[in-house]
């Protein structure tokens, strides 16, 4: 069977990273990757600022790679965000969209007709005997996500899916699954994100999402340890609160700075936890690559996943 590759794109405050790859069986097969600066003042915490900067920056290499016309996901992560996690009834999908719709007016604090729902059934569940369905729910503020449009449209591509970190990190990582040739079966890690404006902390239990957090670097820098890792403190004592067995086995960094010098020992004295950047992930396969760094591409390779 043939699949044809597509194109993920992830702009951050700092670079743009483009993907070029597809889903093959359970493989991830990835062509070609492109890191872009992205231009000053063009886009801040996944708003986009200035179309037209964004558009001729990427445009280029589109037109080289003759990859206009391709399908396009893109991925992000922003404060603008609404997340809530929610335990439904376990129902027949008819009613199940019936039932959350009315689940989300009375769990989100805000008028919703500015945003744009979605979800993701994370994993059923007994509550006693009583089956249940736990899911995790996002709102979209409309203009993020009609500027994305507007960009898909002027670069010429088609536009398939709005991705957030979570959810695409959530679809990449299953209990079978070895991160840097270790298999987190049975394990409770935790993935820290150090963008370059915030830090996103996710934590998975047997390879299964169980929260994710976004702490705003308000002094732009990440060489202020003690500031951002006393609120990954505070997230990660939330998380042991929440059940007596709970604790993180293992912490994987990646992103913009998990390049910074002696930053893996310095989380790794700050909890006592073992602690990796991200090298290796067993399902992804890079081809024609040279010198890859896997854990600044994570978040647009993951969200190539479909399902």
């Amino acid at each position: 069977m043939f699949f044809k590759s597509i194109l993920s794109i992830d702009i951050g405050n700092y670079w743009i990273k483009i993907v070029i790859g597809k889903k093959q069986k359970q493989q991830l097969i990835i062509e070609n990757t492109i890191l872009l600066p992205t231009p000053h003042f063009s886009i801040h915490c996944g708003k986009i600022l200035d179309l037209e900067k964004i558009k001729n920056t990427i445009s280029p290499f589109l037109n080289k790679q003759e990859l206009v016309g391709r399908k396009v996901v893109f991925s992000l992560e922003s404060p603008s965000m609404i997340k809530r996690e929610l335990i439904l009834p376990y129902t027949k999908q008819k009613h199940f969209k019936r039932m959350l719709s009315y689940e989300i007016q009375q769990h989100f604090p805000t008028n919703l007709e500015q945003y744009i729902i979605q979800y993701r059934k994370i994993e059923d569940l007994y509550e006693g005997n009583i089956k249940k369905a736990r899911v995790l729910v996002v709102a979209l503020p409309k203009k993020i996500i009609k500027d994305y449009l507007i960009l898909s449209k002027q670069l010429k591509i088609i536009p398939i899916c709005l991705e957030t970190h979570a959810s695409a990190i959530s679809k990449l990582l299953n209990n079978n699954i070895q991160i840097n040739k270790l298999i987190i079966q049975n394990k409770t890690i935790c993935l820290i994100d150090l963008g370059y404006e915030n830090i996103t902390i996710k934590i998975f239990e047997d390879g299964i999402y169980q929260l994710s957090q976004l702490i705003s670097l308000k002094e732009k820098n990440i060489k202020n340890y003690n500031a951002w890792l006393n609120e990954i403190s505070r997230i990660l004592e939330f998380y042991n609160s929440r059940k007596i067995e709970n604790k993180i086995d293992k912490i994987y960094i990646y992103g913009g700075h998990a390049n910074e010098k002696r930053i893996v020992q310095t989380i790794n004295d700050y909890f006592h936890i073992p602690v990796s950047k991200i090298e290796k992930v067993n399902n992804i396969k890079i081809e024609n690559t040279n010198n890859f760094d896997l854990s600044l591409y994570l978040n647009a390779i993951a969200a190539i996943i479909r399902k």
